[in-house]
């Protein structure tokens, strides 16, 4: 239980992944999340291959249907963009509620030997660090990790 902060070494799998989605619980955001991640890209290419098989004519009818095509396109995008955002803010919020208590639960259950090797000090700045990426820098992380590879 006592180690270096050198020795700390960090290997990030899609196990990981997978288990700290299943800390939530909720695999239906997570289903809800990815589906909406996939949809969204799908309607933002569907947008743009709309303007690209626009023909630069006076034909109202044309503009017409252009305009409202691509209306329903960004419509129905902002909608998808917002449930993958609120959904994934959801799964991360539910995940790092449970792992937030698993951590509480395991210090308070700590021997009593760890806490007089350990300088009050670290333990404090080490859980505050823990938490502080789990809730500020993971959401960012996962988009960017979520988005890159559509």
């Amino acid at each position: 239980m006592v180690s270096s902060e050198k020795d700390e070494q960090v290997r990030v799998t899609l196990f990981t992944l997978r288990r700290y989605l299943g800390e939530g619980k909720k695999w239906h955001l997570v289903l809800l999340m990815l589906s909406m991640f996939a949809a969204s890209e799908v309607l933002y290419t569907f947008f743009y291959r709309v303007f690209g098989n626009y023909h630069f004519t006076d034909s109202d009818g044309e503009k017409s249907d252009l305009f409202r095509d691509s209306g329903i396109l960004l419509a129905c995008y902002t909608v998808t963009t917002f449930l993958k955002y609120f959904s994934l803010a959801a799964v991360t919020y539910y995940s790092n509620k449970s792992i937030h208590e698993g951590m509480v639960e395991h210090i308070l259950r700590a021997n009593l030997s760890y806490f007089e090797r350990n300088p009050n000090g670290r333990i404090i700045n080490k859980f505050a660090g823990d938490i502080g990426t789990m809730d500020f820098i993971l959401f960012f992380l996962m988009t960017d990790c979520t988005e890159n590879p559509m």
